[in-house]
C-alpha cells in the first residue's frame, strides 16, 4: 500500500517545469468546486436509479468533463493506468457496484480499497453533509489567508498563479501537478466536534501556493535550471523542504499529531520517526544521490521511489530538517534567497551547519566535492545557455 501512496496531501512530486509565464504581478487564485458539487449530485441521482448504464452515462457526460475530474486523472496517470473509465470503475468498486480485487489486508493500516469504500459509501449516504462542507469552505475566506501565509516565506518579487479543484475521489487526500492542485473533500480534516479543520487546509493551500511563488521566481531568475533532471534532487529538497518547515511546521507539531485519532496522520508521524531517527544516514544518502544525479545516473523515476514514497517522502523530512538549521543560524532571509537558485541550498545550508558546529551544535556538512560539483556544473550550464 505504501508504494501507492506517493506525496499524499503535503503534497507532492516535485516537477520542474514552467505552468507560469504570465509576467503580470497579481495573483490569481482560483478555487473551483464544480466537480465537487456535480458529483454530489450525481450521489443523489445513484440513490434513486438502480440501472447502471444511466448511472455511468451521467458520469461521463457531468462528472468526468469537469477541469476538477481531469485534475485527479493527470494526477495518477503518472503512476498507473487511469483515465475516466478507471476512476468510474474505481468508484463503482468503492461502491460495491462492480466487484473489486481483494488485497491482503496490511497488518497495521486499512488497505486503500478498505479507505476508499468507507469514504464512497458515506458519501452516498448523506451527499448533504458534503453540500453543507463545500459550502462551509466557500465562507472560509481560503484564498487570502493561504496567499499571505506562502508570501511570507516568499522573496518580494513572487506572484501566485494557481488553481485549487476541490474534489471528491477516495485516493490522495490532496495532489498537485504543477498548477493544477486538488484537495478531497471526502477526507478533509476534522475538528474534535465533527466540523472541518480549516486552519489545516488553509495551510495546505499556503503550501502548494509557495511552489507557485517558488517557480515563478526560478522562471524569472534562473529559468536555465528550471527543466534540468541533473538537479531534480536538489531541487525537490529546496521546494519541499522550504514550505514544510516553514508553512507545515510538522516536525515542530509532531507531539501534537501523535494524539490525533486519523489513520493518514498515523502514517505520516511514523515516516517522520523514522526517518529523524536516522537523519546522518539520510544526509550521506542525499549527497551520493545528488552526485549521482549530476553526473545523470539517477533519473526521475529513481528519485521518485527513493525520496518521495510514503505520506511524506525521506526528501520532505531532510529538506525541512535543512530548512530548520539555516532559519536558526541564518534566518528566514537567507532562506528566500535559495528560492532564486536552488543550487545554492547546499553552500547555505553548510553554513549555518558550520555556525551551529561552533556553537556546539553536531550538525552534518555536505564534502567540498558536492559544493565544488555543483558549482561548476552550475558555472557550465550558465555559459551554456548563452
Amino acid at each position: 500500500m505504501r508504494k501507492r501512496i506517493i506525496c499524499f496531501f503535503f503534497l507532492l512530486p516535485l516537477h520542474w517545469f514552467l505552468f507560469c509565464n504570465n509576467q503580470e504581478k497579481t495573483d490569481i487564485v482560483n478555487l473551483d468546486f464544480t466537480m465537487a458539487e456535480k458529483t454530489i449530485e450525481w450521489l443523489e441521482f445513484i440513490k434513486k436509479e438502480a440501472d447502471f448504464e444511466s448511472i455511468k452515462d451521467y458520469f461521463m457526460k457531468n462528472i468526468a468533463p469537469t477541469k476538477g475530474c481531469q485534475a485527479i486523472i493527470h494526477h495518477w496517470s503518472r503512476f498507473r493506468k487511469w483515465n475516466n473509465e478507471e476512476f468510474f470503475k474505481f468508484i463503482m468498486e468503492s461502491l460495491e457496484r462492480l466487484p473489486a480485487d481483494k488485497k491482503t489486508k496490511n497488518k497495521s493500516y486499512p488497505t486503500l480499497l478498505e479507505r476508499r469504500k468507507k469514504l464512497w459509501q458515506q458519501a452516498l449516504s448523506d451527499p448533504e453533509k458534503i453540500r453543507k462542507d463545500i459550502n462551509d469552505l466557500k465562507k472560509a475566506n481560503l484564498q487570502e489567508k493561504a496567499i499571505k501565509i506562502a508570501k511570507k516565506y516568499l522573496p518580494d518579487d513572487a506572484v501566485l498563479t494557481s488553481d485549487f479543484y476541490f474534489v471528491l475521489f477516495g485516493g490522495s487526500p490532496a495532489f498537485s501537478t504543477g498548477k493544477e492542485n486538488g484537495l478531497d473533500v471526502l477526507q478533509l480534516f476534522r475538528t474534535p466536534d465533527g466540523n472541518l479543520y480549516l486552519e489545516h487546509i488553509i495551510i495546505t493551500l499556503a503550501h502548494e501556493l509557495h511552489h507557485s511563488g517558488f517557480y515563478y521566481c526560478l522562471n524569472k531568475h534562473n529559468p536555465k535550471i528550471k527543466n534540468d533532471p541533473n538537479v531534480m534532487l536538489l531541487g525537490t529538497l529546496a521546494a519541499e523542504g522550504m514550505p514544510t518547515y516553514f508553512i507545515n511546521r510538522t516536525q515542530n507539531n509532531l507531539d501534537m499529531l501523535r494524539r490525533i485519532e486519523n489513520t493518514f496522520i498515523k502514517m505520516l508521524v511514523k515516516d517522520w520517526d523514522t526517518h529523524l531517527s536516522n537523519l546522518n544516514e539520510l544526509f550521506k544518502q542525499a549527497e551520493r544521490d545528488m552526485l549521482l544525479n549530476l553526473e545523470g545516473k539517477l533519473s526521475i523515476k529513481d528519485i521518485h521511489q527513493k525520496w518521495l514514497n510514503g505520506v511524506q517522502g525521506k526528501a520532505y523530512i531532510l529538506g525541512s530538517y535543512m530548512f530548520s538549521v539555516i532559519d536558526e543560524y541564518l534566518g528566514v532571509n537567507q532562506a528566500k534567497k535559495i528560492v532564486y537558485n536552488p543550487i545554492d541550498l547546499i553552500s547555505i545550508y553548510n553554513k549555518a551547519a558550520e555556525i551551529g558546529n561552533k556553537k556546539g551544535g553536531s550538525y552534518f556538512v555536505f564534502s567540498e566535492k558536492l559544493v565544488e560539483k555543483l558549482s561548476a556544473y552550475y558555472s557550465f550550464n550558465s555559459i551554456s545557455s548563452e
